[in-house]
């Protein structure tokens, strides 16, 4: 598993192109089963998806990727813990 944190927000936009191409790095190169971007938010979301296959363009791989976003608090123990949730829903 690979989470990358990005220090930006989405605010309602699209991940660049740039950070969409890490997720495929990170499969293809390290055997990643699972990769997610992840972002601070106001609110807490995932969006998980698949890549299609290489070999058959109209086949879903089995290499998930997820924009995931985590809602930033004042109360770091209570954020730490949201983290932690987030992380482990992400993974199951």
């Amino acid at each position: 598993y690979v989470l990358d944190t990005k220090w930006k927000n989405l605010n309602g936009y699209n991940p660049s192109p740039e950070d969409l191409r890490q997720m495929y790095v990170y499969h293809r190169f390290y055997q990643a089963k699972k990769v997610a971007l992840v972002y601070p938010s106001d609110q807490h979301s995932i969006q998980k998806g698949n890549y299609f296959s290489s070999e058959n363009h109209l086949e879903m791989s089995d290499k998930e990727c997820s924009i995931m976003q985590i809602a930033t608090s004042t109360d770091i123990k209570t954020w730490q813990e949201e983290i932690g949730n987030q992380i482990n829903s992400l993974l199951d």
